[in-house]
């Protein structure tokens, strides 16, 4: 007999990220940044994840800082290593690529940055999204069917490097940003260490249930 399937979202460990908002103004000063505004990118530095997008929004905001974390993880293999490689060498002074980071420096960096963006062409979910938007970043993304479903409407999304320029350019406006901050913020607690432990809870309530002689 098949027994009854209960379907688990993606959970992290939100206390761990939502802990170091307290140190915002020391992690920026670690990470020698002024008081321009931070648009953060997190993800493997290749095509499908939008690196070639997030550069020419930045090179359209010279005003603004961009800060991509992240690497090429496979190496001497990596999708489109050499265009990606002349694209960071040529990149605007206002964008940094830190390179891999172990993940809790991750987190620090969406504690301190301003805005998450992440042009990306597809995604399974966006843990890295997740991530971000429990540290309380507006998120700008693609309309991907994968953050319809736990996002909702907390998120702003566009198709184009000029349609994301323009909403990046409102995030600017310190309210329109806290707005979209506290949305995404409040979208993710659905997914942290509590959901996690009560859907296991359920999940072996309903097992022992089925299995009571």
């Amino acid at each position: 007999m098949r027994g009854p399937i209960l379907p688990m979202g993606n959970a992290i460990d939100d206390q761990r990220i939502r802990s170091l908002a307290g140190r915002r103004d020391d992690l920026r000063r670690a990470f020698d940044w002024d008081d321009r505004l931070v648009v953060l990118g997190v993800g493997q530095v290749q095509p499908r994840k939008g690196v070639e997008e997030f550069v020419s929004c930045a090179r359209s905001l010279p005003h603004l800082r961009f800060v991509w974390v992240g690497g090429m993880q496979f190496g001497m293999i990596s999708d489109a290593r050499h265009d990606l490689t002349r694209l960071r060498e040529n990149a605007p002074a206002n964008v940094t690529f830190t390179g891999l980071v172990p993940r809790e420096k991750v987190f620090e960096y969406c504690a301190a940055a301003d805005v998450f963006f992440l042009p990306s062409k597809h995604e399974t979910f966006g843990l890295a999204t997740l991530e971000a938007a429990t540290a309380a970043l507006p998120v700008v993304v693609p309309d991907l069917p994968c953050y319809r479903e736990w996002l909702k409407d907390a998120y702003l999304h566009a198709r184009t490097v000029t349609e994301f320029v323009e909403l990046l350019r409102s995030l600017e406006d310190p309210e329109v940003r806290a707005t979209w901050a506290n949305l995404a913020s409040a979208a993710a607690e659905a997914h942290g260490s509590p959901a996690l432990m009560h859907g296991l809870r359920e999940a072996y309530l309903l097992a022992a249930t089925r299995h009571r002689p």
